[in-house]
């Protein structure tokens, strides 16, 4: 876990509470969903999942030095992670308020 910035995983915290989680646990969990998904789904889903992993980890982010870059990198995330999705499922795309949210970070 040292290189994903984040604490080490308390599962026996994590599913009891599962539906009640905040961001510190969400951001390990989007972190490590995609080894955990890698040999389960097809190739454009691991690609989906960590382009939201690469996107979470950029919404995470503790201390922003030029928010112009940030800005920048957030909205080519966001867009890289409809752009797959859309890959999986287009209609999706217009039917999800999650999607629809990402175009307005």
């Amino acid at each position: 876990m040292s290189g994903l910035s984040i604490q080490p995983i308390q599962a026996s915290y994590i599913m009891p509470y599962a539906n009640f989680l905040i961001g510190r646990q969400l951001k390990s969990l989007v972190q490590v969903n995609t080894f955990h998904v890698y040999n389960l789904v097809n190739s454009t889903q691991v690609l989906l999942t960590k382009a939201i992993g690469k996107l979470a980890a950029l919404l995470w982010f503790p201390k922003i030095r030029n928010l112009y870059k940030y800005l920048l990198d957030v909205k080519i995330a966001a867009a890289n992670a409809l752009n797959i999705a859309a890959l999986i499922d287009p209609l999706k795309i217009n039917s999800k308020i999650k999607y629809c949210l990402l175009s307005h970070l």
